[in-house]
């Protein structure tokens, strides 16, 4: 497991994560609305994919599994892709800029592959968190820990509309 970068306590970077990943979507979904104030034709349902818009006309049991693959599944795989192997191999790319490369390289790709022109950025600003803290770290596991919370906030959220 460590060829993915998952050292250590995993555990530790799951309960770290978490709180942060919810604090880090609370300032995502603020930054939205101050955004909404500025521009004028943006409203934060251009940020939300389809899955998000059609939320409340899912049943309970399409929720729950929503929530389980989205809140948690797609988090681990998403990390182990884009931190675990992608952040890596850029960071072997030698030389002065290798860390902040593989970190800009990575957090570009994530941002893309979430196919939301609107949640670019931010998902931009995310990806070179979770890049940090696992370059920081030497760990995925805050990574994927973040990203869980970051993902059930947004989730959570859904449930209160």
């Amino acid at each position: 497991m460590s060829a993915l970068r998952i050292r250590g306590p995993w555990t530790k970077g799951l309960v770290v994560g978490i709180p942060i990943g919810i604090c880090v979507q609370l300032v995502a979904v603020a930054a939205f609305l101050v955004v909404q104030r500025v521009v004028s034709d943006f409203s934060p349902e251009k940020a939300m994919g389809v899955i998000e818009r059609e939320f409340q006309t899912f049943s309970l049991s399409a929720k729950v599994a929503l929530l389980a693959v989205g809140g948690v599944v797609g988090p681990v795989a998403e990390e182990l892709l884009f931190r675990g192997v992608l952040l890596y191999g850029l960071q072997l790319i030698k030389g002065r800029w290798g860390k902040a490369f593989a970190a800009i390289g990575s957090a570009a790709l994530f941002a893309a592959v979430h196919l939301n022109a609107w949640a670019f950025v931010a998902f931009l600003v995310l990806g070179l968190i979770l890049a940090g803290m696992t370059i920081k770290t030497g760990s995925v596991s805050y990574a994927i820990g973040t990203h869980i919370g970051f993902n059930l906030a947004a989730f959570g959220a859904l449930l209160l509309r």
